[in-house]
This record gives structure tokens, sequence and C-alpha cells, in this order.
């Protein structure tokens, strides 16, 4: 409640801490909490409203690093990393534009939210 993620992926972030915490690093419950908060504030949010996506683990390899595999990842193509079921892989005309967080959203509203056709829209699992 004292940060703004939203509450729909806070329990996201919330495990994100509490697994930085388990490894015991000597950062405190609390300290977790605000990494994980800043985490989240490096998640973009794309101008369609709908967000990229990151890895599950670490919640950061939509920026090329991934903290928890301590490495650079290529988020442009396959990153394995990044699999949940409200995580898909999206194509338009064939041509990839990422992945996107699609929790709440059906296939029509992402079609709309990205400017295109549900005709031309390939929405795959990652899983």
């Amino acid at each position: 409640e004292n940060f703004s993620i939203p509450e729909n992926i806070s329990q996201k972030y919330a495990e994100w801490a509490y697994n930085r915490y388990s490894e015991g690093n000597g950062e405190t419950e609390y300290e977790c909490i605000e990494l994980a908060a800043k985490e989240y504030e490096k998640v973009p949010e794309t101008d369609s409203g709908l967000q990229k996506a990151t890895c599950a683990v670490c919640n950061s390899c939509n920026s090329g690093y991934c903290d928890r595999f301590q490495g650079l990842v290529d988020a442009d193509d396959d990153c394995d990393h990044i699999h949940a079921d409200f995580i898909k892989k999206i194509y338009a005309f064939g041509y990839f534009l990422g992945y996107y967080n699609v929790e709440n959203f059906d296939a029509k509203q992402i079609a709309q939210k990205l400017g295109y056709g549900l005709d031309v829209l390939q929405i795959l699992d990652t899983i």
C-alpha cells in the first residue's frame, strides 16, 4: 500500500521481494520490498497501455540484463526467463512486437490497444 504497484500485479513483486529476502544476503524484509518497488518502476509501459513483459523471476529482463542469472538476455528474441500464463509473445503481420503482460485483457482488447486487427495479430503462449 505504500508504493504505487497496482493490486493486480503486486503479488508478483511481493514474491520477488520475499525470494530476495530469503537469499539471506543481509537485507531486511522492508529493504527487499523497497527494491521490489524500484524494480516495478523500471518496467516500461508501452504507449498502448499494455505493459512490456519482464522476467518472471527477476522482473528486469526487458532491460536486457537479468539480475537473477547475472547476464545479458535478448529480450527482442526468445528469453527463456520470461514465462507465465499471462505473458504472451505478440506478432503483427508476422513481425515480433514483443512480450506483453496481457493479464485481464482479452484478444480483442489487446488488438485495440496495439492498433491492429485481430486478423493480423498472433498472440502466443510463452510457457
